[in-house]
């Protein structure tokens, strides 16, 4: 889900912009590629917490 609401606030937020700036769609663009990062870093991060921890090797 928090992979999902970052690439739609951030294609969002870029939609929003160009509309202000007239600079379509550029930065809806960047959102989007902004919003797809930040997701990927969310899913990283749970998966990392989801982890078993390993045993140092002997």
């Amino acid at each position: 889900m928090s992979f999902v609401f970052a690439l739609v606030l951030g294609f969002g937020g870029g939609y929003w912009l160009d509309g202000l700036l007239g600079t379509r769609p550029w930065l809806a663009f960047l959102g989007f590629f902004l919003g797809l990062a930040a997701g990927v870093l969310n899913v990283y991060r749970v998966m990392q917490l989801a982890a078993p921890p390993s045993k140092p090797p002997e």
